[in-house]
């Protein structure tokens, strides 16, 4: 599959496959350059079962079930997928924002709710660590998890005052956000 858009700016089909994978399930992609492409999602069928049983929702810490999550990500579908897997799945509720400028302009009207912060690294205009340091002009030491594509280590080298505690590398499963979140209950104030 070919993309124009710069690295880190492309479709999140990583994402998607990485959540199709947590769930067993697989994608098929069909392309002809000219003709576009198909994409053909597959999910196992759940026998005599609920699709989301009640007791998978976790709990952690500071970070309670029903808290509110803050999910800031500039590509859309990215942002859906967190926010469907956080809200059915783990048992949160979710504020999005498509860019730090609007991440901030939430987090002020609601940061008496929000418990965490779901924060892409590459966004235009103000990226994840512009965005996390204007958070926490906010609201010092709000649990941060920072979101990219790119490896953890690279990432982390940048010499930035404020730190997230917890890194989450792009595509991810429910299991390495289930543990980010947890670390940043662990790591929150």
């Amino acid at each position: 599959f070919f993309t124009t858009r710069s690295t880190g700016r492309g479709l999140g089909l990583s994402v998607v496959l990485g959540l199709v994978r947590a769930y067993e399930g697989a994608v098929i992609v069909e392309s002809r350059p000219g003709l576009g492409a198909i994409f053909r999602v597959y999910f196992p069928m759940p026998e005599n079962q609920e699709p989301f049983p009640s007791d998978e929702v976790p709990t952690f810490g500071q970070i309670e079930e029903g808290g509110v999550v803050l999910v800031v990500d500039d590509e859309a579908m990215v942002r859906n997928m967190a926010q469907t897997v956080l809200e059915r799945l783990l048992g949160y509720k979710v504020l999005t924002a498509g860019d730090g400028f609007e991440a901030v302009k939430i987090f002020r009207a609601h940061k008496d709710e929000v418990c965490l912060v779901l924060l892409d690294l590459s966004m235009p205009g103000m990226n994840g660590w512009q965005t996390l340091t204007k958070l926490r002009t906010l609201q010092p030491g709000i649990p941060v998890i920072l979101a990219s594509g790119y490896d953890e280590a690279q990432v982390m080298k940048e010499k930035q005052v404020e730190r997230p505690q917890a890194f989450l590398h792009k595509p991810y499963q429910l299991s390495d956000l289930k543990q980010a979140v947890a670390a940043a209950s662990r790591q929150g104030t």
